[in-house]
């Protein structure tokens, strides 16, 4: 990496995401999702992203806007030949450039649409001395226009809205050619843990949080567990200072963390269990499926994973799972002893490697007092041992059911290291 000097540095980008269909709810902005972590990884900050409808004046009043602000403004959708497709028209006008074809834009629409000579066939333009980047899987391309914006240099990069055109021009020109422009770098890395709430990750880590400044740490609370970003702005000769960071982290909270790097919880236990030569079984009861969901959505499950029985109801945990009508009637379906006979006649049936068993509340019904909505027990089968955990999980329904389906997923990945 070398260092810019201003003009040519590009340190800051806003996105505007254009169509009335995303403010409307009818579209998801995937863009603007993928976009900013790309950004990021060229060493490009995003501090903020705009949404607007089809609307000329209220298009023009974001693009002036972010100009003042930014470096760059990237613009996705409202591109092509239909009538609402008027963001060229506005860069054109705040640009004061003229809409003219290109000969690269041109070259590739008549390869990738041969009727294109048909009279009524728009070959779409772009400003006048635009950098093109053509569009090999649609009409619409992309362009960066560069031109002189009170006092300084602006920058309008627009690009059209499918995600199936958006990507390709994203990953196999443009951001390429902004990497020349960055004379830095993003690395983020990712320490994810499970069993652990986001308060108390926290005050575990106060004292680096409050003394960050570069490297940083960002906590994340999800749905079944925590994550902590460790990111660092490389600048040309800097050196890599996250590693020294998440070593202090996993001194402290090793004993929760499953995973340095991307993947989810989900496939660091089917990375186990292959690499180990195991498979898997599962008596589900309040999480309904879900936790054999988790397993068979990766690929090669079948490898590892020999399958379940959702035992929903008392009857099916009786008559289909097998478990003693006395156990039942005595301890209760949501109890240490349902959960450990529920995992035994599932090794029973299946006669997998680890079989694990789920029950408990989720709400808003069925509580005891010994048993309020959220206790959940679990149940681990390996070999002739049997070991049974029971956990508390606040929040809904849905909470509740993600929480089990992850802490099964960490017995299991604790069970595959025993």
């Amino acid at each position: 990496m070398t260092k810019l000097s201003p003009p040519e540095q590009i340190e800051t980008a806003e996105i505007i995401a254009i169509g009335t269909e995303l403010l409307l709810g009818q579209t998801l902005d995937t863009n603007s999702f993928y976009l900013s972590g790309k950004l990021s990884d060229l060493g490009i900050n995003t501090f903020r992203r705009q949404v607007v409808g089809d609307h000329r004046e209220r298009i023009y009043d974001a693009i002036c806007l972010a100009l003042e602000l930014n470096d760059l403004v990237i613009t996705t959708g409202g591109l092509g030949a239909s009538q609402d497709d008027i963001t060229i028209q506005v860069v054109a006008e705040i640009a004061g450039k003229e809409l003219v074809a290109d000969s690269s834009v041109t070259a590739a629409i008549r390869k990738l649409y041969p009727d294109s000579d048909r009279p009524d066939f728009i070959i779409p333009r772009i400003p006048e001395g635009a950098k093109a980047f053509p569009n090999h899987n649609g009409t619409a391309p992309a362009s960066l226009t560069t031109f002189p914006y009170k006092g300084k240099l602006g920058r309008i990069l627009v690009l059209p809205g499918p995600p199936s055109e958006n990507i390709p021009l994203l990953e196999e020109q443009i951001l390429p050619y902004l990497a020349q422009y960055s004379s830095a770098r993003f690395i983020h890395r990712y320490v994810r843990m499970v069993g652990i709430g986001e308060y108390k990750m926290e005050q575990e880590l106060k004292d680096l949080v409050a003394a960050q400044t570069n490297p940083t740490i960002a906590p994340y609370a999800g749905e079944g567990g925590v994550l902590l970003r460790v990111s660092q702005r490389i600048e040309a000769g800097d050196e890599d200072r996250t590693q020294a960071l998440i070593d202090i982290i996993e001194e402290r909270l090793g004993q929760y963390i499953y995973e340095i790097g991307t993947r989810s919880l989900e496939e660091v236990v089917a990375d186990k269990l292959h690499s180990q030569k195991l498979t898997c079984a599962f008596a589900e009861s309040c999480t309904g499926g879900a936790l054999s969901a988790c397993l068979v959505s990766l690929p090669a499950a079948s490898k590892i994973f020999k399958g379940s029985i959702v035992s929903y109801a008392s009857s099916v945990k009786r008559d289909l799972l097998g478990v003693d009508p006395e156990i039942i009637d005595q301890y209760g379906v949501v109890s240490a002893e349902c959960a450990q006979a529920m995992a035994e006649n599932c090794r029973r049936l299946f006669k997998a490697d680890l079989n694990l068993s789920v029950t408990g509340f989720a709400g808003p019904e069925g509580a005891t007092p010994e048993n309020p909505i959220g206790t959940v027990y679990f149940a681990v089968a390996v070999g002739d041992k049997v070991s049974v955990h029971r956990k508390f999980f606040s929040g809904n329904r849905q909470r509740i059911i993600n929480y089990a389906v992850a802490t099964a997923l960490d017995l299991l990945r604790r069970s595959c290291a025993e």
